[in-house]
């Protein structure tokens, strides 16, 4: 199953850090997509969040209802000792339009190693100061600068669940529902926190493949399809 989405920056938005040259103190990520360097979200980095994010509403989701076991967050991305996970996320990178994400998602991640529809997204350096708890001045050298990532860029990226190792691991279809559910409503709360540094974003759905019934007559999965998938 493959889930495409596109995340845009609400506020400058950065991954990454360490110092380079004569640069901003701290950089965001960059990708090598082709032959182009551009800024990017890690994949690794994605999928951190998503897992926390999981992991902090999977109580709820089980005490309302929607998913039957909080244990489900491991099932599905892993815990300590397994060698793979039934999800792998590619990179997100910077896009033109959502209708390049459309593209991409129908076509294949590879048009856009290939450079059609990448943007080399602007950056803009901020300047911070640091304040002294004590004195409630500015600290001593305490003067730094980040590069962001300028708000509205659109970044794309694709989910890609491996359903024969879920199942080995869940045995039952209700598991994979559970699965995809809590990984659905992990991915709609990305838009009310914080990811990265600090960084505000807007999350939507381009399409699943394959959509199967099981999972698409699912109420708890349409209701928040019908608030973060495109139309």
């Amino acid at each position: 199953m493959r889930i495409g989405y596109v995340v845009k920056l609400l506020i400058p938005g950065l991954w990454g850090i360490g110092k380079r040259g004569l640069e901003a103190d701290i950089l965001t990520s960059k990708c090598l997509v082709g032959d182009k360097e551009v800024p990017c979200i890690p994949s690794t980095a994605m999928k951190g969040v998503l897992r926390k994010a999981a992991n902090q509403i999977s109580k709820l989701l089980n005490r309302v209802g929607v998913i039957s076991d909080t244990n489900y967050v491991n099932r599905l991305f892993g815990s300590e000792g397994w060698c793979y996970t039934p999800i792998t996320l590619t990179d997100l990178v910077p896009i033109e339009s959502m209708d390049i994400a459309k593209k991409a998602f129908e076509q294949g991640y590879h048009i856009l190693i290939e450079g059609s529809g990448l943007k080399k997204p602007d950056v803009t350096t901020i300047t911070h100061t640091r304040i002294d708890d004590a004195s409630l001045t500015v600290s001593k050298e305490a003067l730094y600068s980040e590069e962001r990532v300028v708000p509205e860029t659109l970044m794309y990226g694709e989910i890609i669940v491996n359903e024969r190792l879920l199942r080995e691991v869940l045995r039952v279809n209700q598991g994979l529902t559970n699965c995809i559910k809590l990984l659905l409503f992990a991915l709609n709360d990305l838009k009310y926190r914080y990811v990265g540094r600090k960084s505000i974003i807007d999350v939507t759905i381009i399409g699943i493949k394959p959509m199967y019934d099981f999972i698409s007559k699912d109420p708890h999965i349409s209701s928040i399809l019908n608030k973060i998938l495109i139309r």
